[in-house]
This record gives C-alpha cells, structure tokens and sequence, in this order.
C-alpha cells in the first residue's frame, strides 16, 4: 500500500512555515520563510496578503514537495492556519483592497470600540459573544475600514481572516472556523454558533459573512488554478483553517481539561481546556476545534516582538556577533541576561508597548522602564525586558486561575528557543512548564486536523496521545525575594500611570 502525507501551513507575523508529515507523525520535510511586519503608523501593524499570505503558502507547498520527493498525489488532505484575528476586505474576485490588518498588535480601533458600546451596549455585547471588546476585536476594524476607507468599504464584497483568505484561494469557499468567530464580539452568536443580522444591520455592516464550520471539517478542495501555483493535485482536500493558536495547542499537547497551551510568539497566546463554556470579563470563551469542546483564551500584546524591539534599538554588537559567530542574533543577546542579577537591579519594564490584551484589556496603555540608575547597565535593561514579559504572563496565569481550572502548562513557539525567558514565567509564577519534543508548532498541528479529517483518529485528542511527546520540562525555582517585589511593583505601575497613558494617546 503506498504511503500517504499530510501537509500543514501556517502563517505567522514575521515567518511563515510549513510541514509534511506521514501517517506515523513523523516528519518528512520542512521549510519557512522570513518576512517583515509592516508598521506604516503607530498602532498599525499590517501585511501585503497576496504577497505574504498567499504567495509565500504556495512557495512552502512547491518546496515541501520537492524537499520531500513525493507525487503530489500522495498528500492526502491540506490544513492551514494563520495569525488571528486579522481582516482584509477583498473585491468579488477575491483580490486585497488594502494592507491586511493584523491581530490585537494593531490598535488603531480604539474609538470604534467605544462607538460599539454606544450602539450595542457594552452588557448586550458581552451576553451575545461571551466577550467584550480590545484591540483583538476585528468588528472595531471593519467600521475602521468603512469611515477611514469609504471607496474601499464600498468595493468590499469578501470579509477575510488569513486563514479564510488561504481557504479562499486554495478552493474558492468563503469560510471561516468556529474557534476564530469569538473575535468577532458584538456580531457573533456564542450560543447559536451564528452571525446575528440585527447587530450588523444597527452597526452598518452590510457585507455578506462567512460561513461558518468547524477547524476539522474538510470545505472544499484544490481548484485547478491553486494546483497550478502551488504544486498540489487538483481536487486535494482542504481544511477549513483555523486560528494559529488553535492548531498550536494540539502541536503542544493540549487534550484535557485544565491543559493550558502558552505560546510564545511575537505577542504570547494562552489557550485553557474547560469542561464548559465558562463565561468571563477579562478573558475570551469559546467553542474549540470540534464540536462539543470548549476553551477560554487570552494573550498579551507583546513577548518576541518587544526582544525584536529591543535587538533592533540596542543590539548592534550582538547582530555583529551573530555574524562573526555564525548565530541567532536573539542567541547572542541572551548571553547578556546572565550578567544581571535575578530582579534587573531593581530595574522594571512594563512590557505594554502595544498596548496590553489580556488581563487589563487597554489598548492605550504604554510601556515603560521603571527605576533607572546610572549604576544600570545593558544586561539590566535587557533582563528587565524579559521579565517584564515573565510578569504579563504571569498577571494571565493567576487571574486566569479564578476563572477556570489549570493543570499543565505546555510551551510552544519560537520563545521556547529562549530558555532564560521560559524559566523567568516559572519563577515569577511557581509553575512548571513542558515543551513538546516537536517544536514546529502550527503547522504540526494542522496535519493533526488534517488527519482527523482523513478518518485516522477519532477526534483530536486521539491524535494528540498518539503524535505529541515531550522533551523539556521547566520547574520552578524556590521563590525569589527580587522577583516577587518587583511583581508588586509591576501590578501598581499600571494602575498609578494609566491615566496619564491615556493622556498621552488622546
């Protein structure tokens, strides 16, 4: 019997990746490819989606197969996934009318969310979606692009996510998972799983709405022009796609209530199994990736993106180490963490430079270095960074702890490459943390759904018990005197400035 494959894809903020896997779990070939995030103003965070989205989707897809050696034939089914939420309005062809605009790191509709509340009511919407409104949000978005970009709102036919702009291309099918609707609060249904007209209508969204299906159902399949950029076999089945951090909590060993999924990316995303739908102020509940399953979600604004802030301003001699050495850039400036003490000196980084998500949900607040001395030095201030991050994550994981139960804590991203920030979240938070021995992350994940849907496993905790293992296991150290007053001071920072912060954005 000939072999058969899975091929996964996700598309992320500065990388897109891919994987083919065979039957066994078992990977055959891999490949990704680097791209910028473009920040044209500040609190804009966009991509070019045919550019980045679709086209570097077809580079992977040709390269896989090529890496690999197999007939495209071979290749079972396809599952995707990409950075969410984010919203590119696209013509009846389905080409872009603008710059895609990314996820909770764009915060540019931060009066839309107010002008919601004053139509919906801010009550009405958190009964009808099971969540309020942040920067996260992509309805604010849409009414962003309808009163900032009148000729193109008025040319909109297609309201995409990444994955459904991917969906789309691939089969032509309008379509978007379930997981992903939450972040559609205000004219998403939580409790009938549908669009509700009356909201759109009061809100003036008058585009036609995805439909909407479940992460492991198989919508549509390989049309012959997809075929033709990209490699597959005509008629290849294609998943709905879904969130990247939906397939990511499968690549890390999410399948039990109370598995809490922490991925370190440019901005970090948690994902918590519950028993049931759980209903919260601060955090956003939802179904999963099947029916019958439910999780409650929450992340901050930023984790990589803000040590990419830090390289790019301050890290001249670590990228020219990196180039002498033949290393990762990141490589090189984690060597400076060693050289400052637990605590930074005393020196505090409120990591906000975003704006913040979850806990606090406040587009507006601002970063900060708090108690700056002449005595401090580099590795202090990068120390600081890093468990300035530790501490947002922390702050998640103990309000999380009110809301819901959690067991385990499993990383997965690019972050777990750095060992030094990992082991800050255990300090600073007293847990343990395991790391997969699979670190591809999404697009793991995606061949997981893929082979659900292909009738290997029943359900995907079925394919998790069978495919994911881990490697790495981060325990926490006994409480450290430093840590636990600069987290103190840490939580007081924000409330004592916030309404300067706001001062400054308005």
């Amino acid at each position: 019997m000939e072999q058969t494959y899975y091929l996964g894809i996700d598309i992320g903020t500065y990388s897109s990746k891919g994987v083919l896997v065979d039957t066994y779990g078992e990977i055959i070939a891999q490949h990704s490819i680097a791209h910028e995030l473009s920040v044209p103003h500040e609190g804009f965070a966009e991509h070019d989606a045919m550019q980045v989205w679709w086209g570097e989707f077809q580079a992977i897809c040709r390269e896989l197969i090529s890496l690999s050696g197999i007939d495209a034939e071979q290749i079972k089914a396809v599952g995707h996934s990409a950075m969410s939420p984010c919203l590119v309005c696209a013509d009846e062809q389905g080409k872009p009318l603008h710059a895609a605009i990314l996820y909770g790191i764009d915060t540019r509709a931060s009066e839309q969310q107010q002008q919601m509340y004053q139509l919906l009511g801010q009550d009405n919407i958190y009964q009808l979606s099971g969540g309020l409104l942040s920067s996260q949000s992509v309805v604010p978005k849409m009414l962003w692009v309808k009163q900032h970009m009148p000729k193109v709102w008025n040319q909109t036919h297609y309201l995409f996510s990444a994955s459904g702009f991917i969906t789309y291309q691939l089969t032509n099918h309008y379509c978007l998972d379930c997981y992903d609707a939450i972040a559609y609060s205000g004219i998403y249904n939580c409790h009938s799983n549908s669009w509700d007209l009356d909201s759109c209508q009061r809100l003036g969204i008058n585009k036609p709405l995805p439909q909407l299906h479940w992460a492991t159902e198989i919508v549509g399949k390989v049309t012959e022009d997809a075929a033709r950029a990209t490699g597959l076999k005509v008629g290849t089945p294609v998943l709905t796609g879904c969130a990247d951090a939906g397939a990511e909590a499968l690549s890390a060993g999410v399948m039990a209530n109370g598995d809490t999924m922490l991925m370190y990316g440019s901005s970090t995303f948690f994902i918590t199994r519950t028993p049931y739908r759980i209903s919260s102020p601060i955090f956003w509940s939802n179904c999963f990736l099947e029916p019958d399953t439910y999780v409650v979600t929450g992340g901050t604004a930023t984790c990589g993106s803000l040590l990419t802030w830090y390289l790019n301003q301050f890290g001249s001699q670590a990228k020219l180490d990196s180039k002498l050495h033949h290393t990762n850039p990141h490589a090189e400036l984690m060597k400076k963490f060693e050289h400052s003490a637990p605590g930074a000196n005393g020196l505090i980084c409120l990591p906000y430079f975003s704006g913040e998500r979850t806990p606090i949900l406040d587009s507006d607040a601002k970063g900060m270095l708090f108690g700056l001395t002449l005595g401090h030095t580099d590795a202090d201030i990068y120390r600081s960074v890093v468990e300035g991050i530790a501490m947002s994550i922390t702050h998640n994981i103990r309000a999380l702890g009110l809301e819901c139960e959690v067991k385990r804590l499993l990383a997965v991203g690019g972050g777990v490459n750095n060992h030094h920030l990992l082991q800050s979240v255990s300090d600073f938070a007293q847990v343990e943390q395991s790391v997969s021995d699979r670190s591809v992350g999404a697009s793991y994940g995606n061949c997981m759904m893929a082979a659900v849907c292909c009738g290997q496993f029943e359900c995907l905790d079925d394919a998790v018990s069978h495919w994911v293992k881990f490697e790495q296991n981060f325990k926490a150290n006994p409480p450290i005197v430093e840590l636990e007053r600069n987290y103190e001071i840490y939580l007081h920072l924000y409330q004592a400035n916030r309404e300067l912060m706001h001062g400054l954005s308005s």
